[in-house]
Formats: C-alpha cells, sequence, structure tokens
C-alpha cells in the first residue's frame, strides 16, 4: 500500500504540473495550441481520477502488477527520485517567477525535463491502468508542443 499512495501523491503532483501548463498556456504555446490544451484538460483530469480510484481499489494483485510495471523497490525510487527533484525546480522556478514570457526558454526547459519524468511513470502506470495511457498522450502532445515553442525560440 505504501508504493500506491507514493504512486498517488505523484500523480497529484504530475496533474499540478499539467494544470499550470493549462493556466499559463499563453506565454507556453501559440494560440491554437493552447487553446486545444485548455480544451482538453477536463477530460483529462478525469482520467486521473480513473487511475487513482483503480489504485485504491481492493486488489490482492496489485502490488504484483505493480512490480512487474516497474513501479516497485528500487525501480520506483530511481522514478520517483527523478520526478520530484525535477518538480521541486519546477515549484522553486514558479516562485522566482519564471512563469512570463521573458523567462520562457528557461521554463520550457524545466517543463520538458519533468514531463519526461511524468512519461516514465505514465508508461508504467498504464501498463496496469489503460486510463493512464490518455493521461499519457496527453501529456505527449503537451510536450510535442513545448518542444516546437523551444525550436522556434532557437531560431
Amino acid at each position: 500500500m505504501e508504493n500506491v499512495n507514493r504512486l498517488i501523491e505523484t500523480l497529484h503532483s504530475s496533474r499540478e504540473v499539467m494544470a499550470l501548463i493549462v493556466e499559463h498556456r499563453s506565454v507556453l504555446f501559440k494560440k491554437d495550441i493552447g487553446d486545444y490544451v485548455s480544451k482538453a484538460w477536463p477530460e483529462v483530469k478525469g482520467h486521473f481520477d480513473i487511475v487513482e480510484k483503480e489504485l485504491l481499489k481492493p486488489d490482492p494483485q496489485i502490488s504484483k502488477k505493480l512490480s512487474l510495471a516497474g513501479l516497485d523497490g528500487a525501480q520506483l525510487d530511481l522514478k520517483l527520485k527523478g520526478f520530484n527533484a525535477s518538480y521541486e525546480n519546477l515549484k522553486l522556478s514558479k516562485l522566482l517567477g519564471f512563469f512570463d514570457a521573458t523567462k520562457k526558454k528557461t521554463l520550457l526547459k524545466l517543463l520538458l525535463k519533468i514531463l519526461k519524468w511524468i512519461n516514465i511513470l505514465l508508461g508504467s502506470i498504464s501498463s496496469v491502468i489503460p486510463a493512464g495511457e490518455a493521461i499519457k498522450e496527453y501529456k505527449e502532445a503537451i510536450e510535442a508542443g513545448l518542444e516546437e515553442e523551444d525550436d522556434e525560440d532557437d531560431n
């Protein structure tokens, strides 16, 4: 159950990251992509709830399923360590005021790093709980949009 609680806490933090991206979409994306990110967000938020409910359902096999998906022991520790370090950097950047157009390049780099860690976790989660795949694909769409913005800022 401890691993389930750690995963749920990380899912909450991942949802918070995506909510920040939606909130600051006008700084991060060109208008059309930002609008679609915002419109899809309510559906994706619901998938976070589904994944959490599935993790909390009484299932005598959940520990085995999580272990087979790399969500146990040292593998889980590695994934959470990487995620948590990126998450703390992102929270610090918010406190330092990086969520504005003048610091966009730095913000994009921070977001792309944490999104990679989220992707690793969601890949494992979605192998146990299919609703995680919708979150992962939304995250990948955001990531693609941010990478395009990052490439354009280099030109």
